[in-house]
């Protein structure tokens, strides 16, 4: 089977998954399976582990997310007439912008995946019935409302979700169309209802937003600033929450950076809120939330970009997309009509 060849158990807020076939008929999906995830892909892998080839007409690749605060599920991918699988052989499914269509594209997923956020994905039959499940997360307030730590360490290595010879899950190096290979570490299924909300950068500023329905204490957590100075990387902490600091469910705060961030509009920007006294799987710091600006290259600040002066907010609070508009400190961010998307940003 294409599953890496480490037993392990996660813990209990591990992915409940169930993706390895209990015998079946052959002839049908029954030994189909999603063998491997890559957020940064954005491609999923599905494996034939039987004996006999499979027609993949009318099997399905469903997703839970929330769109308008409300569930909302969606076929991402829909097998061909004439797609077959053969015994022991992959079929890599890649988003790519554009070629949505399934009846042109039939290798091609209708929506990408994203690294930040709960995801639910299940493979059907033609006849709906499940034949493999992944859940990363809990469902909270919805799939695609709560964003996670992304798979990757600290030097940006990409991890890929793939599956264990028990049915469980672990992070490993991306493999598409190959042999999983070994464990790097188990899925983070962490998750924290503070983000980033607001920047000014004019008034060196970074609000924060807890869109939960808890209080959350967020004593010591920092805000870290990546940039390139005189040729080198210069990462450094720009705000540091004193003992105590608490952000009361659905409530704000602003943050004052130590660093001067006016005349940043044009350059590329990375932001990371971290709790430097919690560890993710691979013993780094933990990173709850980002912003990036551009690409990072040889560093966040090395590119010039299209000029802005707004500020940047989120639309939804703690949650959306980010949009030149006005300040609106402590409050709500209002969406006005003409509102653009900030250019250059890693939308995820």
């Amino acid at each position: 089977m294409k599953i890496i060849r480490t037993l392990a158990v996660l813990s209990a807020l591990a992915i409940f998954a169930s993706c390895i076939p209990e015998g079946g008929d052959e002839k049908s999906a029954d030994a189909l399976i999603i063998s491997e995830i890559d957020p940064f892909g954005d491609c999923i892998e599905l494996y034939n582990s039987g004996t006999t080839a499979i027609s993949l007409e009318g099997v399905k690749l469903r997703r839970m997310r929330v769109k308008d605060a409300l569930d909302d599920e969606q076929t991402i991918w829909k097998g061909a007439p004439s797609l077959k699988l053969g015994a022991g052989e992959y079929l890599v499914l890649t988003y790519e912008e554009g070629k949505e269509d399934e009846l042109v594209y039939p290798r091609n997923l209708r929506k990408p995946i994203s690294s930040k956020k709960n995801i639910y994905i299940w493979l059907q039959d033609s006849k709906e019935k499940v034949l493999c499940t992944f859940q990363r997360g809990e469902k909270g307030r919805g799939w695609g409302e709560v964003r996670m730590v992304s798979p990757k360490d600290e030097n940006d290595n990409e991890y890929s979700f793939s599956l264990l010879e028990d049915g469980s899950w672990a992070l490993a190096n991306p493999t598409p169309g190959a042999a999983n290979g070994a464990k790097v570490a188990d899925i983070d299924q962490s998750m924290l209802t503070v983000a980033i909300n607001e920047i000014i950068l004019s008034e060196s500023r970074v609000e924060l937003h807890n869109y939960g329905s808890k209080d959350i204490n967020i004593s010591g957590f920092q805000l870290r600033w990546g940039r390139i100075k005189n040729g080198y990387p210069d990462n450094q902490t720009i705000w540091t929450a004193t003992s105590g600091t608490i952000i009361p469910a659905g409530g704000y705060m602003m943050a004052t950076s130590s660093l001067a961030l006016t005349g940043y509009n044009v350059s590329n920007i990375h932001i990371k809120l971290r709790d430097p006294n919690t560890f993710d799987t691979l013993n780094n710091a933990m990173a709850w939330d980002d912003f990036k600006r551009g690409k990072k290259g040889s560093g966040w600040t090395t590119a010039t970009l299209n000029a802005t002066t707004q500020p940047y907010i989120r639309i939804p609070d703690g949650t959306g997309l980010w949009y030149l508009g006005a300040s609106t400190p402590l409050s709500t961010n209002g969406k006005n009509p003409g509102t653009q998307l900030v250019p250059d940003v890693d939308q995820d």
